[in-house]
């Protein structure tokens, strides 16, 4: 188990290695965590399973809790939708499939 951490915070600083300078969701040992940002430049998982930021001096700044994985796909959709690259805005899904499972109605959108 301390191999997988150790890897994944090792992943974790190599993806936010970059000039990234607004946060983005990270996954990080099973978990998306909000990082990336100058605050956030570099993290460790603390025993509470929150996210541990440090500036690019590896002074701390502070914890940050995960995200839902929806709240990730989310923010991938609105980064990718076109009309993000074309000065922002709402741009709706196109598809959203919908089931029925024992009276509990689950949607989907892509």
């Amino acid at each position: 188990m301390k191999i997988r951490e150790i890897l994944g915070v090792s992943m974790a600083v190599l993806l936010l290695a970059g000039c990234a300078s607004s946060a983005a969701p990270n996954y990080i040992n099973g978990r998306y965590y909000m990082a990336g940002d100058s605050a956030c430049a570099r993290v460790r998982v603390n025993q509470y399973g929150n996210l541990d930021c440090y500036n690019s001096k590896g002074e701390y700044t502070e914890s940050r809790s995960p995200i839902s994985e929806m709240q990730a796909k989310a923010w991938y959709d609105y980064r990718n939708s076109p009309s993000v690259s074309n000065g922002g805005g709402y741009n709706p899904p196109r598809h959203t499939f919908c089931n029925n499972y024992a009276g509990m109605v689950m949607c989907n959108s892509f």
